[in-house]
């Protein structure tokens, strides 16, 4: 014979199990995040943002400066001596800067003009910033390393000076395209990568590239 406390046992043990068994999962809901509240409540599903949609005019605009960038780059390329050994390795990379931007600004300004970018050129955007992030920093490393072989000096000043157009320009351009594209960017200084004390005949042991 059961005792009460034996049922009333046996009743509390039932009832939690019907509670484990009827309780339902409690799902997030994706709402904007306005930080933490009261009582250490930090909002539901914070994460979920809103995808990013580029600017098809902003990237225009970025694109016409690229353009800037490549030709800045090209005159300081034609000062090269031609015997110079290294000059057409230079060149190379400057043209394949060139030809990059001129792809992107033709897919940029047909895009502005009809107000839309499609998914696929928008790839195609991203596949030339990658490549164009990439010869920046290859012509960098390059030009940084003819510094300790040795150049004549209008050599040497014209490689400085497209150095200098990399970082001070180029560099920014790509930040602001990648940021644009994506919202936020991927890139780091290269500047800081390669700078270290120049061994160069017109500079002595510890000096560095001029500065414009």
């Amino acid at each position: 014979m059961f005792t009460l406390a034996t049922l009333l046992s046996v009743a509390f043990a039932s009832g939690q199990a019907d509670a484990q068994v009827s309780t339902s999962p409690q799902y997030l809901h994706s709402q904007p995040y306005h930080g933490p509240v009261h009582g250490g409540d930090w909002g539901h599903d914070y994460w979920h943002s809103a995808p990013h949609v580029p600017n098809i005019a902003q990237l225009d605009e970025y694109a016409d400066q690229l353009a800037k960038v490549a030709r800045h780059l090209h005159e300081d390329a034609h000062k090269l001596s031609q015997d110079y050994e290294h000059s057409h390795s230079i060149e190379g990379y400057v043209d394949q800067v060139d030809r990059l931007q001129h792809h992107m600004h033709t897919i940029l300004h047909e895009a502005a003009e009809q107000n839309r970018l499609s998914t696929g050129l928008l790839e195609h955007i991203k596949s030339d910033v990658r490549q164009a992030k990439s010869l920046f920093s290859r012509l960098y490393g390059e030009l940084h390393h003819q510094g300790y072989d040795g150049a004549r000096t209008n050599d040497f000043y014209a490689m400085a000076h497209m150095r200098e157009v990399i970082v001070s320009e180029a560099n920014p351009l790509i930040r602001q395209l990648e940021t644009a594209l994506y919202g936020f960017s991927h890139s780091s200084d290269i500047h800081h990568t390669y700078r270290r004390p120049l061994h160069s005949r017109w500079y002595g042991h510890h000096g560095y590239y001029p500065h414009h």
